[in-house]
């Protein structure tokens, strides 16, 4: 697994302000000596005169900051030390001679030694943790004079105030140096992990006069109190790793959304204000790995987890001072820098970022070449929040996938489109839940048998009446829709009026056979089937006269899954299509492994026949694929009397397209199938007899047979088409 990339930064991190930070440290530490040298004249008494308690107190404190006990805390160094609470009750109770200072740093010094930290991190620690007790002593003073005695009810409120003292003193005091030496805004680590660590602090504090008693009672009872200084620990710990957990990808260990998202915030907001001395710009980069459905689906989910984990570490090595890395989600990476010249430097970190994934990636010795489409969005000029940059990334994305080059930049009018398919989204959800709309209807193109002129059935296409923009496209519906929740819906309500219609037709003595176009996401589970089920029964409409087409390109790309549903339906006796055969990846082995009952010729193909031999091989051999099968083939897009007749003579006998009828509203198409039985009847339904092409003598039969004839064809093609059937 690669490393965080926050783990990384921390490893590289560089001091922008590393002068003011430094000169705020110096300053710490004077005025911490300044105190102490101010009651070093008594610390020879104190050491002669101090209880057993003292030592032990002093001993504790050591301890209690060793890594076994001490409390972790991310975003350092804002968190409060374990030591705190015994250095607190030395303070409190021997105020005056500066002990609980001493002690204090003591237990700093030990700790910084065993964790091997730094210079300049240990004299911020010394500095903020002994003025914070030097303030809390001040506060105790001013209160009341110090009591060497047991603190009762009447020293709560002392106790309160020399505890709220510490506290507001330690946190300006680190966020001032996490401030200086970080940049960015003054308040951002002044608020950082600040409920909880509250709560810690008040835990530690408070815990003080409870140590004084156990002192006074029995110095040897001091210890216990490593317990519940414990518990607050692990408290800690968990809330650190829960915290950790929450914005971090468990399969790359990258941060994710979220992670970044937040990271990102400080950057953002001093590149938006250009606070402090941070120049330039901000670029947030979104890549998408092309391909990896189809290697999930060909090689399994565990080969597309090694492929992501390695991306990950490769975009890992890309974080530092100013730059994040996160896996977004599934085949999702970002990165966001800043401190930008201009956007010839934003892209060349493009250019860095596309490289790493245009290398090879090594599966089981073997090389697998992927690749991806990046979208980069600017700051300020795209946005000044994360949500909008993210946004508009993936807008620049997604034109990525189109360009030879993958890389794009978010422009401003790439956002109007967005903004429309927002709007036609909300129009679309009101079409489908709103009782009684009747925006969404089906209209139906019929299928005949080409020998006979006989209608065999109809398929049932989507469309959309919109009251302000007229017909919207099917196309333009599934790209607004097809990622969310009202697919479902669409599908839905499609089978819904189908099923209604059919059994309105049988009513009138006319029995059909109908298609309908569902989304392969709604298969994933039975819950579709099941309720196709109780529909069918609703309606009175037999199985048999209901079919469901899939695409072609997006089936092979499911599992088990889909199949599972589909071979149900089949029980249940609905058929399943494969529809626009030709255009996506499939496999011999796949399609024998579903439960088809036709499969549809691509409009592509049997359009470019005439022009395109390549072309008329493919339908040739999916025609005989089709049969060897034992599946029926529908040709689509027939617009003319020989695209027909060369169809018949390539064995194809089913097919539909405008050179028979467009798709019509129901009364229109009940109508038209009138009048076009009519016509046949009264042309006594003679077949039209073509005769079949001769074939090669050296024609192979069967399915395998097909298929190498159709591996043949295509070894032909210009591979523009990503149409491959293998055995």
């Amino acid at each position: 697994m690669p490393l965080l990339a926050f783990r990384e930064i921390a490893k590289k991190r560089t001091y922008r302000h590393i002068g003011r930070y430094h000169y705020f440290v110096i300053a710490l530490l004077v005025l911490l000596v300044g105190s102490v040298l101010v009651e070093a004249h008594s610390f020879p008494l104190v050491a002669r005169t101090a209880p057993a308690g003292f030592w032990v107190l002093a001993a504790l404190a050591v301890i209690a900051d060793t890594p076994v006990i001490a409390i972790r805390w991310p975003n350092a160094p804002v968190g409060v030390m374990t030591s705190v609470t015994f250095c607190f009750a030395i303070s409190y109770e021997w105020g005056d001679y500066g002990a609980g200072r001493l002690a204090q740093a003591l237990a700093i010094l030990v700790a910084a030694a065993l964790a091997r930290r730094g210079f300049w991190p240990t004299a911020f620690d010394l500095g903020r943790y002994g003025l914070a007790l030097a303030a809390a002593s001040s506060v105790a003073t001013l209160i009341g004079p110090p009591r060497p005695a047991v603190p009762d009810a009447a020293d709560l409120h002392r106790v309160l105030l020399a505890a709220v003292a510490w506290y507001l003193t330690f946190r300006l005091l680190s966020a001032t140096g996490t401030w200086l030496d970080e940049g960015g805004g003054w308040t951002a680590p002044l608020t950082r992990n600040l409920p909880a660590e509250v709560i810690s602090a008040a835990a530690l504090l408070f815990l003080s006069p409870i140590l004084l008693l156990l002192e006074h009672a029995d110095a040897w009872l001091i210890p216990l109190v490593l317990a519940p200084v414990f518990a607050v620990s692990q408290m800690a710990r968990r809330y650190s790793k829960q915290q950790r957990r929450a914005a971090q990808d468990p399969l790359t260990g990258l941060p994710d959304r979220l992670g970044l998202s937040r990271a990102a915030k400080e950057p953002i907001q001093r590149c938006a204000g250009q606070r402090c001395t941070d120049p330039g710009i901000a670029a947030l980069l979104i890549a998408n790995v092309t391909g990896l459905g189809r290697v999930n689906d060909a090689l399994g989910h565990d080969v597309g987890d090694q492929i992501l984990a390695a991306f990950a570490g490769r975009i890992a090595t890309q974080a530092g001072p100013s730059t994040l890395v996160a896996h977004l989600q599934g085949d999702e990476f970002a990165i966001f820098t800043w401190g930008l010249a201009d956007i010839e430097d934003a892209l060349a970190r493009a250019a860095a970022m596309r490289a790493q994934f245009d290398e090879p990636v090594s599966v089981e010795s073997q090389p697998l070449v992927m690749s991806a489409a990046i979208g980069m969005s600017l700051c300020p000029a795209h946005g000044t929040n994360f949500d909008d940059l993210a946004r508009r990334a993936d807008i620049a994305m997604e034109r990525a996938k189109l360009l030879p080059d993958t890389v794009a930049i978010f422009q401003p009018d790439h956002d109007e489109p967005a903004t429309g398919q927002l709007e036609l989204l909300s129009d679309l959800r009101l079409a489908l839940e709103e009782p009684g709309n009747t925006e969404i209807v089906p209209f139906y193109q019929p299928q005949l048998d080409m020998s006979t002129g006989e209608v065999t059935g109809c398929e049932a296409l989507l469309r959309w009446r919109h009251p302000a923009l007229g017909m919207v496209s099917p196309e333009q519906i599934v790209r607004v829709a097809e990622h969310t929740v009202l697919m479902r819906k669409i599908s839905m309500t499609m089978i819904e009026q189908v099923l209604a219609q059919l059994a309105a037709w049988r009513s009138e003595g006319l029995v059909l056979n109908a298609s309908v176009n569902v989304s392969v996401r709604d298969l994933q589970s039975d819950e579709l089937a099941k309720w196709l089920q109780e529909r069918l029964r609703y309606h009175g409409v037999a199985p048999s006269q209901l079919q469901l087409e899939l695409t072609e390109s997006a089936l092979m790309h499911q599992g088990p899954a889909v199949a599972s549903t589909v071979q149900f339906l089949r029980r249940l006796g609905v058929g399943a299509a494969l529809d626009d055969f030709g255009t996506g990846f499939s496999s011999l082995q796949h399609l024998r492994g579903l439960p088809l009952t036709e499969i549809k010729i691509d409009r592509s193909f049997v359009q470019s026949m005439m022009a395109s031999p390549q072309d008329e091989a493919i339908v040739r051999s999916v025609i005989d694929l089709g049969r060897d099968l034992g599946l029926r083939v529908v040709a689509e897009g027939i617009e003319d009397d020989w695209t027909e007749v060369k169809l018949l003579a390539l064995g194809c006998r089913l097919g539909q397209g405008w050179h028979y009828a467009r798709a019509m509203p129901a009364a229109e198409f009940a109508l038209w199938y009138s009048q076009r039985a009519a016509h046949t009847r009264s042309l006594g339904a003679d077949r039209v007899d073509v005769p079949a092409e001769p074939r090669p003598a050296a024609a192979i039969t069967g399915a395998a047979g097909t298929a190498a004839a159709l591996r043949n064809a295509l070894a032909e093609l210009p591979l523009h088409r990503p149409a491959v059937l293998t055995a």
